[in-house]
Order: C-alpha cells, then sequence, then structure tokens
C-alpha cells in the first residue's frame, strides 16, 4: 500500500485542506481557500468570475472585490504550481486543472473504479482489499474541512461522501467474505451509530451478528432499525432487509454464505434452501450483427420481442430494454455490466442473415464466475412467421434455463417482414419518450398497419404512442386520445382478452385525469406481465399523483430494478423518496437521473425541491432559476404547468428575498393556477390573498396535485383546516379521486 505521507505535493481536500510539499504552502484565509475548494471541485471546468464573487461576498461585494479575487488567484496559482497543476482564465473564468494523482479525491475516485471494475473477466479480492484501502486511507475528516458546510460545496462533499460509504460497505463485504465477522462488529456498530437510517449497514451488521453467533442481537438490531425507520421517515425497512429478517428469525444457513447484495429476493420457507441463491434477474444485452441485409432491424426485433416475452415469466427480474440498449457493440466484461445492471445472468446472442435464412445463437452467463449456463443455436427461414416463432421458442428455453415459468400466451402473427421490422423500429423510438420519437414511433406503427391491419403489436405500440404522446402534452390532447381508444377498440376486436392492451388504457385515464381507472388498468397490466418496468413506474407515478407514497415507494424501486438507466424511472424514484420523507436519497436519484439524461429537465426540478426540503435553499434557487417559465427555461414536458416557479418563488422565500419570490409570482395567473399562486401567498404570510386564491375552482393537471399532496406541507399548514380540506376534495374531484390518502 502507498505511504500516502510519502508524498511530497499533494493537494488534500478529503479533510482539512492543505498543501503538502517540501517546504509547507499556506493557502491562505477561508476565502482564498473557498477559492480553491471551489475550483477543486469543479475541475477541468470553467467557473465563472460572476460564480466565485457570488460566493465570495453575495450582494454584498465590496468595490474591489474583482481585484481581490485576482489576488487570492494568483497566490493559488503557486501552489498548484507545486504539484504540477495551472489556474488559467478562460472566456468568463478560471479553469483549474491538476494531475489526478496529486489531488486526494481524485486519486481516492479512481482506486475506488478500479476496486470496482477489475481489468480481466475474473475478480481478484485481494486486489481489491488493497485498492479500497488505500482509498479510504486518503480520508481525514469531512470534505473541505471547515468549508464542507458552505452551499457552494455541499452537494461535492456530500456526493464524497456518499462515495466513500459505498467503498467502506464494498471493503466490508469482501471482509465478510474472508470470515472477519468478530473483527467488523465494533466498525459496523459505530458506522451505524454514525448513520441511524443507512439500512445497507444495518443488513451488514446483521449478517455480521448472525455469523459470529448472536441471532438474539441480530434481532434486536433489525427491531431498532424497523422502529427508526418508521418514526422518523415513515416507511418500512428495504426488501431486502425484511428478506434478511425472515431468514434470521428461520435460522437460515443461507445466511453463513450469502454476500450483502444477493438478499434482494432470497425466498424463504421449507423449499428455498434448494433455489439458486442469486437474485432470480437477468439481462439480456443486444444481440450482436455478424452481417446480412437487413440482419439489424432483425435482431433489434428479436431482442424487443424476447424481452417482452420474458417479462410475462413471474418471480424474474428482467432488465428492460432502454436500459441494455447503451451495451450494444461493448467490450466490457459480463461480470461487469452484470453487477453495474443488478443482475445475476446475462444473455448475450448474435444474428446472422445468409440469403433466406436467419441463424441466431443465445448462451446464458453466470453472472458471477463467467460460467455458461446454456446455450441453444437457431436457424429459421427468414419469414415474418418464423421469425415469430423464434422468439416464442427462445423465450421458453430461456425460461427454463432460469428455471422459471413462462406464461402461456398466444403470439400475434404476421406474414409480411416488413411489418415486423416496423413494428420492431416504432418500439425503439417509443421507448425513447421524446416528442420527436414519439412521432416517429406512431409514424411507424400506422404504416405496419397499413400493410397488415390485423398485426396487434402494431395497433398496441399505436395506442400507447398516441397515448403517451397526449399524457406529455406534445399535441391536440382529445385528438390523440380519441384514436388511441380507437386503436384500443380494434386491439380488443382482435384479442379480447389482451392484457397488453391494458397499457394504453391506462395512459388513455391518465391523460384525461381519471386516476382510479389509471391505477386500476396498470395493477391488470402486472397481474399479466409481472416484468412490465413501464407500468411498475406509471403505478409508482399514480400513486405519488393521488398523494400515496407509501404505495409509490415500492413500484419505483421495481421499475428502477428492471429499467436501471431510465432517466424517467429513476426520476419517478427520487420523487417517491422525497414525498417519503428522504431528500438526501431523493437528491442522489435526482442527479443520477440528470446524469443518465442531461437533457431531462424533470430531474433537475425533483433535485431543486429535495434541495429545498434539505435546508439548501441558496442551492435550490439556483438549480430551479434555469427552469422556472418565468425565468428563461422550461421543462422538458409540460406537465408540471408552474410547479418549478412555485418551488423557485418559496425558495426565494426561504432565503429572505421577498421581492424576488413576488416577481415570480406576477407571472402566474391566480386563475388558471390558483394552486400554485396561493401557495406562493401563503409562504409570504400573505393569508388573505391565498384564502382569496384558493378559494377558486382547480383544473386537472398533475403540477397543482403534487405540489399539494407531495411538497411544502410547512406552508400549507398555515391554511386554516375547513379551506385546506375543500381545496383537497377539489383536487381529488379533478382527479376522479373521491377517497383521502390521510
Amino acid at each position: 500500500m502507498t505511504d500516502v505521507s510519502a508524498r511530497t505535493a499533494e493537494l488534500r481536500v478529503l479533510g482539512p485542506m492543505e498543501c503538502t510539499t517540501a517546504r509547507p504552502i499556506s493557502l491562505g484565509g477561508p476565502k482564498q481557500r473557498l477559492v480553491l475548494a471551489l475550483l477543486l471541485a469543479h475541475a477541468d471546468e470553467v467557473v465563472t468570475a460572476r460564480t466565485l464573487l457570488d460566493t465570495l461576498w453575495g450582494e454584498q461585494a465590496p468595490e474591489d472585490a474583482r481585484h481581490t479575487l485576482q489576488v487570492f488567484v494568483s497566490r493559488l496559482r503557486g501552489a498548484l504550481h507545486a504539484v504540477g497543476g495551472t489556474l488559467a482564465w478562460q472566456e468568463s473564468g478560471y479553469v483549474l486543472t491538476a494531475p489526478p494523482e496529486r489531488v486526494d479525491a481524485h486519486r481516492f475516485e479512481r482506486l475506488v473504479r478500479e476496486a470496482a471494475r477489475p481489468d480481466g473477466p475474473v475478480v481478484d479480492p485481494a486486489r481489491q482489499r488493497v485498492l479500497l484501502g488505500e482509498a479510504l486511507s486518503l480520508w481525514r475528516g469531512r470534505p473541505f474541512g471547515e468549508l464542507g458546510d458552505h452551499p457552494a460545496l455541499m452537494a461535492e462533499c456530500d456526493r464524497l461522501t456518499e462515495l466513500r460509504l459505498r467503498a467502506t460497505e464494498a471493503r466490508i463485504d469482501l471482509d465478510l467474505a474472508d470470515g472477519r465477522h468478530e473483527a467488523l462488529l465494533p466498525e459496523l456498530r459505530a458506522l451505524t451509530g454514525e448513520h441511524p437510517l443507512a439500512e445497507s449497514l444495518c443488513l451488514r451488521l446483521l449478517l455480521a451478528l448472525h455469523r459470529c453467533g448472536r441471532r438474539p442481537e441480530a434481532l434486536a438490531t433489525y427491531d431498532r432499525m424497523r422502529r427508526t425507520l418508521s418514526q422518523e421517515l415513515g416507511v418500512d425497512p428495504s426488501r431486502a432487509l425484511q428478506q434478511t429478517h425472515l431468514l434470521l428469525l428461520d435460522d437460515d444457513p443461507r445466511l453463513d454464505t450469502l454476500a450483502p447484495g444477493h438478499l434482494e429476493g432470497v425466498g424463504t420457507g421449507p423449499e428455498a434452501s434448494t433455489r439458486d441463491r442469486r437474485t432470480p434477474s437477468v439481462a439480456v444485452l443486444p444481440f450482436e450483427v455478424l452481417g446480412g441485409d437487413q440482419a439489424e432491424l432483425l435482431a433489434a426485433g428479436l431482442h424487443a420481442e424476447l424481452l417482452v416475452e420474458l417479462a410475462k415469466v413471474e418471480r424474474l427480474t428482467v432488465v428492460g430494454r432502454f436500459s441494455v440498449l447503451g451495451y450494444a457493440g461493448t467490450v466490457s466484461p459480463l461480470p461487469r455490466i452484470a453487477a453495474e445492471l443488478g443482475v445475476g445472468t446475462v444473455v448475450t446472442g448474435s444474428v446472422r442473415v445468409s440469403g433466406d435464412r436467419l441463424a441466431l445463437a443465445v448462451e446464458l452467463v453466470d453472472a458471477a464466475d463467467g460460467r455458461h449456463r446454456w446455450a441453444e443455436s437457431y436457424d429459421v427461414a427468414l419469414a415474418a412467421p418464423d421469425l415469430l416463432g423464434v422468439q416464442c421458442e427462445l423465450a421458453r428455453d430461456l425460461s427454463a434455463a432460469l428455471s422459471r415459468r413462462l406464461v402461456a400466451d398466444l403470439p400475434s402473427t404476421t406474414s409480411s417482414l416488413e411489418v415486423y421490422r416496423l413494428v420492431a423500429e416504432g418500439r425503439l423510438h417509443f421507448d425513447r419518450k421524446t416528442e420527436d420519437d414519439f412521432a416517429r414511433a406512431t409514424e411507424l406503427f400506422r404504416r405496419a398497419i397499413d400493410l397488415d391491419p390485423d398485426y396487434l403489436p402494431a395497433w398496441l405500440g399505436l395506442a400507447e404512442a398516441l397515448a403517451l404522446t397526449a399524457d406529455y402534452a406534445y399535441g391536440d390532447r382529445e385528438r390523440l386520445l380519441t384514436e388511441a381508444e380507437s386503436a384500443v377498440e380494434r386491439c380488443l376486436t382482435l384479442r379480447p382478452t389482451a392484457p397488453e392492451a391494458d397499457v394504453a388504457r391506462g395512459l388513455i385515464a391518465e391523460a384525461r385525469f381519471h386516476a382510479p381507472a389509471a391505477r386500476a388498468a396498470y395493477a391488470r397490466v402486472l397481474r399479466h406481465v409481472p416484468g412490465h418496468a413501464d407500468a411498475h413506474s406509471w403505478t409508482a407515478w399514480m400513486a405519488l399523483t393521488v398523494g400515496r407514497p407509501r404505495e409509490a415507494l415500492p413500484a419505483a424501486r421495481r421499475a428502477v430494478q428492471l429499467n436501471p438507466l431510465s432517466a424517467e424511472a429513476v426520476s419517478n424514484l427520487a420523487l417517491a423518496l422525497l414525498a417519503g420523507g428522504d431528500p438526501a436519497a431523493a437528491h442522489a436519484e435526482a442527479q443520477r437521473a440528470v446524469a443518465l439524461s442531461p437533457g431531462f429537465t424533470t430531474a433537475r426540478y425533483y433535485a431543486g425541491l429535495a434541495l429545498y426540503d434539505l435546508g439548501r435553499f441558496e442551492d435550490a434557487v439556483e438549480t430551479l432559476s434555469p427552469l422556472a417559465t418565468t425565468t428563461s427555461g422550461a421543462l422538458s414536458t409540460a406537465w408540471a404547468g408552474h410547479g418549478p416557479d412555485t418551488a423557485l418563488a418559496l425558495s426565494h422565500v426561504a432565503t429572505g428575498d421577498a421581492p424576488a419570490a413576488r416577481t415570480v409570482l406576477a407571472a402566474i395567473d391566480p386563475h388558471e393556477h390558483p394552486v400554485e399562486a396561493g401557495l406562493v401567498h401563503l409562504a409570504l404570510g400573505e393569508a388573505r390573498e391565498a384564502a382569496e386564491v384558493l378559494d377558486r375552482p382547480v383544473s386537472p393537471g398533475y403540477g397543482p396535485a403534487m405540489l399539494f399532496h407531495l411538497h411544502f406541507s410547512d406552508v400549507w399548514q398555515q391554511l386554516d383546516g375547513d379551506r385546506r380540506g375543500r381545496l383537497e376534495d377539489r383536487i381529488r374531484r379533478s382527479w376522479n379521486d373521491m377517497v383521502s390518502a390521510r
């Protein structure tokens, strides 16, 4: 292990900030060190002078503020030069660059990445332990020391702290696997005391206690965590923690060997010991195209339809199409891909078209050790009925290899290879869920229907595309929904018992603001297709719309488990966590959704709401300002209406800037948006104006419903109980939801 103290030139931020060189270099006073910290937090990016000036002085900047900033920068260049770094002016700000090995935070992240993603296909626990040990040895305290609490650094401080916790858990898992249970107990007890709501740490403590023969203490520890979660957050323990508790009650011997990451989905009962010990989960990677005309789109179609079939398998997690598409053509080792997607098995395949024949080769690989569990080859005529037949045969074979049962269903057929290709391409566009892709998907489904009016998947795709286009407010709502309803009727004419038609039914009900009908439709979908990722996500969304966050969280978690790289699913999880009272976790998930899709501004809205709930009001203003329609931005969908404006106004109030809040309020029409305008009046302490506005009729919509049910409860409490109850009734009636969640 590297001796950190022997390094002669290094910038340290994983604790009190310092520059270690042969001759100690001062980093100056608090403001100069704050400049350095902000530049390091955004290394290799332009940090504008305006941002630095606002961070240092806000609105009370002295007349010579710019000169003082230039002095700070000049002095810091000496410290940076000592570690081989530079601080240069570009455009309207400064860019700091430094060799990653000379900044402890950058070195920490590199070591953690290396430990999580080994170069070869075989994981070497001894090397992982060395890398994690070296990474964790770099920590000396809170990131940036006393500056870590500054609003401009809190997000980076929280991110680094979370990475430290994940690295610590990874190292603990290695120790658990090595049987060092007794030695881990003091550390785990200290960590769970420091992080009393961290279920992942509690789970590891339960395992260590069980393996040390302290089952009663483990059961008591679980009970304390359950009560803490209930009292602090109003939620139940995670599924993994509940499963561990059940195994503890049974004194199940699998607890002696199971890794923490394998406890999600572990069965219980007399027959459980004969089951596969890993989570029943699979990722089907995009099929490799080896050659031939039309092979690429045919491969995409086979892959997409295979996922549709596997989603019908009960008690099996099948990662959604959107999350696996990014691995097309990847050279990453399969264990690494499996770890990133959170699955136990991976399916790979290849497609070759030669003349009028299509050859398909498929393998099922165990993620833990790369062992091939099953393989098969298929050779069929290049005709739509044969392709439809082989995809069903492949789904049955894979289900059997996974020891799962495929729900019997009659496949829809078409004699046209062109129709098959058009529907496959339409589904690819639909999954992207952008305005342009919805339009393209609709066009492709229409073309398929023109060629074969009796092909059910084309009608199903058209119904869903039209309904979701309307729900996203991308066109003439009534026209789109009327046509979507006609498409559903055609689906039921072709197959009266088609469960897939309930997907479009739910979307249509949502777009018509009928929450009970939408919720019932999604429930029917999931009874027939338990692995339908979107149905889980939309179930969570509707539960949040009607103010039932406890119902939303399990569905949102399942959606992300099925589609871990979907920004929409992850953002819905962020909102469910926020509504459930965990703004820190919500902020982390919202940031992850932004990273998955930088243009998905809905996730940025949730990040701003989480920052407000965390009390980071200035950061909330900064995050929400570009999204508010009263300033310069707009959400990627129109569903939130003036929600971001309202959140921005309340954030201004929380910072003490009432004039800025009133500027935002002036742009919100109180007749069109009484809930939003009334909430801002309440925050400003204008009870009479708020009451007058909030007595007006409420138009149906996601924005006002979620603002009332999920956010700013402290502000809503200022409204008298009778008026608040009447407002709730009007909001619920607008969604045809007459049963209060409270």
